[in-house]
């Protein structure tokens, strides 16, 4: 899990990545512990963009950091 971590970080922004929503909470929430000790999630910027397989109905996740739901997007913004 932490060589996943380490090749998604880029400068002061993360991009996990998964294959399935459960997949995809369980490497935020492991995201979320190792920033507690000496990092804060910006939980306003932070956002879920869903790129399904094709030929699937795509539901939109329901990611959460410590019990709030994190934004789903359809695009990530340019800064």
């Amino acid at each position: 899990m932490k060589r996943l971590l380490l090749e998604a970080l880029f400068a002061d922004d993360c991009a996990p990545m998964a294959h399935n929503v459960h997949h995809l909470q369980v490497i935020v929430n492991e995201l979320s512990e190792a920033a507690k000790k000496e990092l804060t999630i910006s939980l306003r910027k932070t956002e879920v963009l869903l790129q399904p397989t094709p030929a699937t109905l795509p539901q939109q996740p329901c990611i959460t950091i410590d019990g709030t739901q994190v934004k789903n997007v359809e695009l990530f913004k340019r800064k």
